[in-house]
């Protein structure tokens, strides 16, 4: 680790953000053996989560930025046009086998998009890209049962500036 840089710690097998704590290069912090150490990127003041479908048919990635999360996910999003982090998404796709349903999540890095985190499964906030008019879940579902994917489908409404998931709590009685 370098002096002065900031590091993140996190076990290598977990959930989420859980038990997660930062360093400085120039500390003397207790590091749990196996445990995966990352340089903390620059660029917090916000996450972009990707949703990706991906065919060899069809690639179409939408971008939103979490301007709000509650236990580590998002409740409040921003649609947003990355290109960068599309033209990621399709050389990852190229290298790497992905599933036809995936999200990926970036931050930027001494000036560049970096994956913080690729989730080979639906994200828990795919709901919020699906009320933008990116309906992910539709055109995974018809692509599993072999039937055709309309574009339509994963083009979002240019017309939403933002969506907010909003919880109602439930009594039982």
């Amino acid at each position: 680790m370098l002096p002065g840089n900031e590091y993140v710690v996190k076990s290598a097998v977990g959930c989420g953000s859980q038990g997660i704590f930062f360093v400085h290069g120039n500390g003397r912090a207790q590091i749990p053996d196996g445990a995966i150490i990352q340089e903390r990127c620059d660029g917090r003041e916000y996450e972009i989560t990707a949703e990706i479908f991906n065919t060899p048919e069809l690639q179409r990635v939408f971008c939103r930025k979490r301007i709000a999360t509650k236990s580590g996910v998002c409740t409040k999003a921003e649609p947003v046009n990355i290109p960068e982090i599309a033209q990621y998404i399709r050389r990852l796709t190229a290298h790497v086998s992905c599933p036809a349903a995936f999200c990926a999540q970036f931050l930027m890095h001494r000036g560049q998009w970096c994956m913080i985190d690729c989730n080979l499964r639906l994200g828990a906030g795919t709901a919020l890209s699906t009320a933008a008019g990116f309906q992910l879940v539709r055109a995974f579902w018809a692509n599993l049962c072999g039937t055709e994917v309309s574009q339509s489908w994963l083009t979002p409404d240019p017309a939403v500036k933002a969506v907010l998931r909003v919880y109602d709590e439930v009594v039982i009685r």
